[in-house]
């Protein structure tokens, strides 16, 4: 089941529970990024307080809105961190898979060890 980033604080949730465990790892590490960067919290009381006491799904919502455009993957123009500078003949294609933590580094594809 997939949840909107504001129903973090659902004290229903245990758990990420994506089919991978380095995925859930990625996903734990998203949600504090999200929450770091767009929280108003600037004391460790104040996240104290906000640990023992999650606010609900609307004030995360009103947190995160400022971020949206930052997810909308099919829209016109530049996407979030896109790098305009970058030419297809500086880099290197690579499928999809090769972000996966299992796949052969670059030396290793090359020396085919």
């Amino acid at each position: 089941m997939w949840i909107a980033p504001d129903r973090l604080s659902d004290p229903d949730l245990l758990a990420f529970d994506a089919d991978r465990p380095d995925f859930n790892g990625a996903l734990a590490q998203f949600a504090v990024g999200l929450l770091q960067s767009s929280t108003p919290m600037n004391s460790e009381t104040a996240w104290g307080k906000w640990f023992a006491e999650p606010p609900p799904a609307n004030v995360l919502s009103e947190w995160f809105a400022p971020l949206a455009p930052a997810f909308e993957l099919d829209a016109e123009g530049a996407r979030f961190m896109q790098d305009f500078s970058l030419t297809a003949e500086e880099g290197v294609s690579n499928e999809i898979g090769t972000l996966l933590i299992e796949t052969p580094g670059e030396n290793a594809l090359k020396n085919n060890s």
